[in-house]
């Protein structure tokens, strides 16, 4: 119709309103900054993942194999030894945390002991 104002194919409001986000300043900035932000959250999340899984089947072989009316770890049988692999295999992503604080405070307790400050 020719003098009918609605229907017209991707120029409603909603378009032009993205538009102006696009020219915003920083726009690009936010938008990348959340996806790498989620990027990063979701890394984790697969990394923890990870862990789980492989620290609970070694935890799995280390109580299934464990010698009857002994404690945990007491006396080591052939499929513990599977257990402690699939444990170190899990423990690889968090490796690098664990010897960071252990260096931390190895190099904390040499420089209070060469001061004299304990």
């Amino acid at each position: 119709m020719p003098g009918h104002r609605g229907h017209h194919k991707g120029k409603g409001k909603g378009a032009s309103l993205s538009k102006s986000f696009e020219k915003a300043p920083f726009y690009s900035i936010v938008r990348d900054s959340f996806g790498v932000g989620l990027g990063f959250i979701g890394a984790q999340m697969i990394k923890a993942i990870y862990v789980f899984l492989f620290c609970g089947i070694g935890y799995y072989f280390l109580t299934e194999y464990n010698k009857e009316d002994t404690e945990l770890l007491e006396e080591i049988q052939n499929g513990q030894y599977i257990g402690f692999v699939f444990i170190g295999i899990g423990v690889l992503p968090i490796l690098d945390y664990i010897l960071l604080g252990g260096g931390f405070e190895l190099g904390s307790s040499l420089v209070s002991g060469i001061t004299g400050d304990d």
